[in-house]
């Protein structure tokens, strides 16, 4: 999954979830106080961010996550919030207390694909980005090229080039992951 973040400090190498509402957008979201576990907010490559984040924030920062890395909260086989709402009694302090259930499934973060903003994914753990900078092709912009991604899906398992092909197997990977060691 690739993803853009917008944020008024320039020159991240990675975002920290715990800053959370020190940018100043979404602010009202805040008035319960920062959630146990914090958040940092992502758009998917392609799609835009809401006015107000395009605005506020002009720095532009790019990463890709492993699909499986990100669960949809409309489609989780987990059911991840709706137990974590039962387990609180059904209703949260925080409207965020479910992000300790989303990381004890094993995510590192989610998004919501029936929500106002299907294309906001939340990260929880510290994510490595690369810079763009200051809105390199103007603010409605949000499609970058694969060199951009490069780095960040280099280690990923990589598929036949037919798109059609079968996925490499587990041993493929594995050998894969040993050579690296080995060398």
């Amino acid at each position: 999954m690739r993803l853009v973040h917008y944020s008024t400090t320039p020159d991240l190498k990675e975002t920290d979830p715990s800053k959370i509402g020190t940018s100043g957008v979404g602010n009202e979201n805040m008035r319960q106080g920062k959630p146990k576990i914090g958040a940092t907010y992502f758009y998917r490559e392609g799609t835009e961010p809401e006015d107000i984040v395009r605005s506020a924030a002009k720095h532009k920062y790019v990463t890709s996550i492993p699909d499986d890395q990100v669960v949809d909260l409309s489609n989780d086989p987990k059911d991840t919030y709706n137990k974590a709402l039962d387990a609180a009694g059904g209703s949260f302090w925080h409207h965020q207390d479910f992000h300790k259930a989303i990381l004890d499934n094993g995510y590192s973060g989610y998004f919501n694909s029936e929500s106002g903003l299907p294309n906001a994914v939340a990260l929880l753990k510290p994510q490595p980005v690369k810079y763009i900078g200051k809105d390199p092709k103007g603010h409605k912009n949000t499609s970058f090229g694969d060199e951009y991604f490069a780095e960040f899906e280099k280690d990923w398992p990589k598929t036949d080039d037919k798109s059609t092909g079968p996925a490499v197997t587990a041993e493929q990977i594995v050998n894969t992951i040993v050579d690296r060691l080995l060398s």
